[in-house]
């Protein structure tokens, strides 16, 4: 397993665990990707809902990372959604490299970090994204997401 580390513009970080090559099985040294986003409100992210479940999807046979994205006061301004789109970016520009298909990446979220991967699935083009991480054409947009008790509702019932 190789260990790969990216800091993003704001201070946010990507850490990736990927597949070691294989001779035997060229075919299986490019392989799906999946970004978790752990939960946390918002204000600190979960490590409880990082590395354990990256490393489940790792177990797969996927190239995981997890995306420690900005939270508490640098969470204004949609900095979260800027952090994962430009952590989309980068993967799919780096493709090669992190030996991932770049039309196979997958969000995967828990509680905020769910609303975080819905976001991503559903906001990607809103014009603060497209300013601070340009994808005219939706390259920062996900493959999948997978949500993991997101909050994707506000206020009284």
């Amino acid at each position: 397993m190789e260990i790969y580390q990216h800091t993003l513009p704001g201070g946010a970080t990507l850490t990736g665990y990927l597949r070691d090559e294989t001779a035997e099985m060229p075919a299986y040294n490019t392989r799906p990707a999946v970004v978790v986003c752990p939960g946390g409100g918002y204000a600190f992210c979960s490590r409880r809902e990082a590395d354990p479940v990256a490393l489940q999807f790792f177990a797969a046979g996927y190239q995981v990372f997890t995306l420690l994205y900005s939270v508490g006061a640098r969470a204004a301004d949609f900095n979260p959604m800027i952090d994962l789109s430009r952590s989309i970016l980068h993967l799919r520009h780096h493709a090669e490299k992190l030996r991932l298909c770049p039309n196979k990446i997958a969000v995967c979220g828990f509680s905020a970090g769910g609303h975080l991967a819905a976001s991503s699935a559903l906001l990607w083009d809103v014009p603060q994204i497209q300013q601070a991480a340009p994808a005219p054409h939706g390259e920062n947009r996900p493959n999948a997401v997978v949500l993991g008790y997101p909050v994707i509702t506000a206020g009284p019932y």
